[in-house]
């Protein structure tokens, strides 16, 4: 993976895969593949801490997310008014990798009776204390994943802002580019102010390579002025490297601040970014295709554009046009037979978006899934297997009309466990009663698991059955009954997580999930009852 780096260090911890690179003297921290922090990168700390706490008329309660050990620290304890600092980060492995690799760093935090140091996730930690603050640094890669991306969203911002002062700044960084803004990035940096401004009163930005945006509900006219904030560096006499007086104006240009209001001003059409309608990842993977496969970024460009009505227009049309074609031309066995191959295409691709709406719903819920996949695909696997047995037992005995019954009961469940799924996932994101985390971690979700993979495992051996009884011939269909499951399955993997959630959030998809089952019910009942 790291084609012959030279690795300091590699872990992997409850959260993730740690890795430490030295790269030409600098020492970088990767956890999942992506860069959390370099050491040093002084231009990088300052930048995080002193456009924030400079516009701060006297911050004294700080919280920082992530990254503290890269230098972001030193530079808080810089300001006297500081009197707390509360450090949070997810994986302890990190601290744990900074005694020692980044002992220095390490020391200064630990040893500083200002510095406070969680090993919670942060949104957790706020929902939990009852602290405010004056300044909340978000110091975290850009949306790459869901995992990140619950730091970008609409809920994520009301949280934080329910744990400022009156005049407090929420502040983070995403990358950018020092004089080109593409359109893919424009969007994505559209959806982001958008969702800021849906909470926050006022927004600010400073361009860059980087863009740090800026978030407040003061009531005073809140405006990032370079003579300001070079008059309170000097007043508070705070040393720097990077952001002095000849720094300050060049990056707040007036031209520049112009050009980058004019690209990233909201749209009518411009989305609001939610933890179950992930839409920034999805505009950050346009971003990344536009770097590393640009002949798939006009795809991905053109279903940014799609309404959740005309992709299930196309999918009833679809059926619509399947079912006149095999009801009103093949004999009630064939058609018995096709009924059943679309009972397990759909259901194939229901039972692995399940799958993936529990995992992202975890994630979105505690922050982290790396240690719960064992555990959430275990008993889904161990739910096919129990439902499997049954109906098994069941399948032995039973004739066609009982199977095709049963086909019907396990379709209309799967079109009611979506929507049913997606209730309680939000009802569980709304609790912040810290007692409940393992219950809901080790008890809820495994059980939520458990039935999705029952209503998968169920079916196969009552479609197998409906096989064995119109073909007579078992065992040449037995490997097609599993193909058409796998086809299904990996439909389902790839629209439901790049497409489908990002785009129409977690409600929208669960709720093709439940169309999709219905016109299979449909399928079946117009072969029982109407095809003769």
């Amino acid at each position: 993976l790291w084609n012959y780096l030279p690795i300091i260090a590699n872990k992997n911890s409850l959260y993730g895969n740690l890795t430490i690179l030295d790269v030409e003297g600098n020492k970088i921290l990767y956890e999942n593949g992506l860069v959390l922090f370099t050491i040093p990168d002084q231009e990088k700390a300052e930048e995080v801490v002193h456009f924030s706490l400079l516009q701060h008329s006297y911050p004294r309660s700080i919280m920082l997310i992530s990254g503290g050990i890269s230098g972001i620290i030193r530079e808080i304890l810089k300001y006297p008014s500081v009197e707390r600092i509360d450090y949070v980060e997810l994986d302890p492995v990190i601290l744990d990798l900074a005694k020692k690799y980044f002992y220095d760093n390490w020391k200064e935090m630990e040893q500083n009776s200002k510095v406070s140091i969680f090993h919670r996730d942060a949104r957790r930690f706020l929902k939990q204390t009852d602290h405010k603050y004056d300044v909340i640094i978000i110091n975290l890669p850009d949306p790459h994943t869901a995992q990140l991306n619950r730091f970008y969203t609409r809920e994520f911002f009301q949280i934080a802002a329910e744990r400022l002062h009156k005049n407090g700044i929420l502040t983070f960084q995403l990358s950018a580019a020092e004089n080109y803004i593409s359109e893919g990035l424009a969007q994505f940096l559209r959806c982001i102010h958008n969702t800021l401004l849906d909470v926050f009163n006022q927004v600010a930005y400073i361009p860059g390579n980087t863009i740090h945006f800026f978030a407040t509900n003061q009531s005073k006219t809140f405006n990032i002025d370079p003579d300001s904030l070079i008059v309170n560096l000097n007043t508070r006499n705070i040393k720097t490297e990077y952001i002095r007086e000849y720094y300050i104006p060049f990056r707040l240009m007036p031209d520049r601040i112009h050009t980058l209001s004019n690209m990233i001003k909201p749209l009518q059409d411009t989305k609001i970014n939610s933890d179950f309608s992930p839409i920034a990842y999805y505009y950050d993977l346009i971003i990344w295709t536009s770097q590393f496969l640009p002949k798939y970024n006009k795809l991905f460009e053109k279903f940014s554009g799609l309404k959740f009505y005309q992709i299930t227009a196309c999918i009833i049309i679809l059926f619509l046009l399947l079912f006149i074609l095999f009801f009103f031309i093949i004999d009630k066995a064939r058609y018995i037979i096709y009924c059943s191959g679309f009972a397990v295409i759909s259901l194939g691709f229901t039972s692995i978006a399940l799958e993936i709406l529990l995992l992202l719903s975890f994630q979105a819920v505690f922050g982290y899934v790396y240690h719960q996949l064992a555990i959430i695909i275990g008993f889904f696997m161990t739910g096919m297997a129990f439902a499997s047995w049954i109906a098994i037992k069941k399948s032995k005995k039973s004739n066609l009309r009982f199977l095709l019954k049963n086909l019907i009961i396990i379709h209309l469940a799967v079109a009611l466990i979506p929507i049913g799924l997606t209730v309680i996932i939000k009802m569980l994101s709304d609790t912040s009663e810290l007692t409940l985390d393992v219950f809901i971690s080790y008890i809820i979700f495994p059980a939520m698991a458990f039935i999705c993979g029952g209503v998968g495992g169920y079916q196969f051996p009552i479609v197998s059955g409906i096989y064995f009884d119109r073909t007579k011939t078992g065992f040449q269909n037995t490997g097609i009954i599993y193909g058409l499951d796998l086809i299904g399955a990996v439909f389902g993997a790839l629209l439901i997580s790049i497409i489908l959630i990002p785009l129409f959030g977690f409600f929208h998809t669960a709720l093709l999930m439940s169309i999709l089952n219905v016109l299979v019910i449909v399928f079946i009942v117009s072969g029982i009852y109407l095809k003769k």
